[in-house]
C-alpha cells in the first residue's frame, strides 16, 4: 500500500541558527508531506520506504528558514504489543525554498516501542530511538535521542488523524559542534489517507 500523510509539527528551538556560541531562540512550524510505500516480509518483520518535504518557518528569525527533502528505508519487528526497528534516511538541507544547498546529511536510527488499545479505537504508542547523524557539514554531526507518545485513531476506511508529542535531545561531539547539547520539545498533528491497497 501507498499511504500519503499530511503532518504539521510545532518546536521549540533554543538554538535557531545552530550556532556554537551566541544562540537565539525562537518558535517555528514545519508543515510537511510524506508519501511512504509499506510491505511485510513476514508476519511479524515489515518494511517501508518513504520520500518527504517541507520547510521550518520560524516566526521570529527568517534567516533560519531551512527546507527539507529526505529518502528513507525503514524496518521493523513487531509482536502484539512492542516493535523494534531501524531506519536510514538521506536528507537534502536548503536555505529557505530552494535557494542553496546547505549539506546533505546521513541519518541511522534504532528504536523500540509499546502499543496498547486506550478504547474507543485509540491506540497510544510511547517509543524511544537514538540516532547518528553523518553529515558533509561537519558540525551536524551528532547523537539524537528521541522520546515519543503518539495517540492515533484507528478507523476501516477514510483517513486516519494522529498526533504526538516528542522531546529531543540532541549532542554533538565533532569540531566546531563539540560540546553542544539542546533539547528541542514538539507537538505535531497529521492525516494519513491510503493511495492505493494490495
Amino acid at each position: 500500500m501507498a499511504p500519503r500523510r499530511f503532518t504539521a509539527t510545532f518546536n521549540s528551538a533554543p538554538n535557531s541558527l545552530f550556532t556554537s556560541t551566541n544562540t537565539q531562540s525562537d518558535f517555528f512550524v514545519s508543515p510537511f508531506v510524506k508519501l511512504s510505500v509499506l510491505g511485510n516480509l513476514s508476519p511479524t518483520v515489515s518494511y517501508s520506504a518513504y520520500v518527504s518535504g517541507g520547510p521550518d518557518v520560524f516566526s521570529r528569525i527568517q534567516i533560519a528558514m531551512m527546507r527539507q527533502l529526505l529518502w528513507a528505508a525503514a524496518s521493523r519487528r513487531r509482536s502484539e504489543t512492542s516493535v523494534l526497528g531501524a531506519i536510514y534516511e538521506h536528507s537534502l538541507v536548503y536555505d529557505g525554498i530552494f535557494r542553496s544547498l546547505l549539506f546533505q546529511v546521513n541519518d541511522v536510527s534504532g528504536f523500540m516501542g509499546y502499543q496498547y488499545s486506550a478504547g474507543g479505537g485509540l491506540v497510544v504508542q510511547p517509543s524511544f530511538m537514538t540516532t547518528y547523524r553523518f553529515a558533509d557539514l561537519v558540525s551536524q554531526d551528532r547523537f539524537l535521542f528521541t522520546l515519543k507518545a503518539d495517540v492515533g485513531a484507528i478507523a476501516d476506511e477514510g483517513p486516519q488523524s494522529s498526533a504526538d508529542s516528542q522531546i529531543e535531545v540532541l549532542r554533538f561531539y565533532e569540531r566546531t559542534g563539540a560540546g553542544r547539547r539542546e533539547t528541542l520539545p514538539s507537538i505535531s498533528g497529521g492525516l494519513t489517507t491510503i493511495l492505493l491497497a494490495t
